[in-house]
């Protein structure tokens, strides 16, 4: 489901400036202060371990190219807002932002799907704004090790070169993440017929996912 936001208008995600002026405590909006107690809960060690999970990265295309056309605050409204709708996307499809990395925002969740979904949803949120921003994502699931609020491995290898071959405007996913999305009538699935090189992981299987249209995420 798309949802307006306008770079201009928009309030930063911990309101605006009379939120600081008027008013002595910051009022910090309930998908920004799950994101800031779990980003503090990890680093201090509490989520350090193993897990098997879905690991995602979403990254804006052509950014390049537009932070050479765009004056430094307007570059400044675009990177919030994209870290806005970021966090906003994943906490509510129960996932968590891992990190921002410039113009890349990586992610974890529990399932493909639910992973599959912000990536969708993010791309559709940002679509809508006044920039028409599009992505290009990757999606991979397996084990994962957590150290200080970071995520390593394999798996997170796997995501990230998926995201450098994904096209503008499209989720790629490994064809056996892709198996798990079976049951989804609201998502589309299509096979990349060539076999892509990805660095440092081999010729790897690739799945582009979309949504149907009238499709929506089962969280919007």
């Amino acid at each position: 489901m798309s949802v307006p936001y306008s770079l201009r208008t928009a309030p930063p995600p911990w309101g605006g400036p009379t939120a600081l002026t008027r008013t002595p405590a910051i009022r910090v909006r309930p998908a920004w202060q799950q994101h800031v107690l779990s980003t503090i809960a990890h680093r201090s060690g509490a989520g350090d371990g193993r897990a098997v999970q879905a690991v995602g990265f979403a990254d804006m295309a052509g950014f390049t190219e537009l932070s050479r056309q765009m004056a430094p605050d307007e570059l400044t409204r675009l990177i919030r807002c994209f870290e806005h709708q970021a966090v906003e996307t994943v906490v509510a499809h129960g996932g968590r932002v891992v990190k921002f990395i410039g113009d890349e925002a990586m992610y974890v969740a529990g399932t493909v799907g639910a992973a599959v979904d912000i990536a969708l949803t993010l791309g559709d949120r940002l679509a809508a704004t006044e920039l028409a921003v599009q992505l290009h994502c990757g999606v991979a699931y397996g084990p994962t090790v957590s150290v200080g609020g970071d995520v390593f491995g394999h798996t997170v290898n796997v995501a990230s070169r998926l995201t450098d071959v994904a096209r503008r405007n499209s989720v790629v996913v490994t064809r056996a993440a892709a198996q798990m999305l079976d049951g989804r009538a609201d998502l589309r699935t299509r096979r990349v017929l060539h076999l892509a090189e990805l660095k440092g992981v081999g010729r790897t299987p690739m799945v582009s996912v979309s949504r149907r249209e009238g499709g929506r995420s089962p969280r919007t």
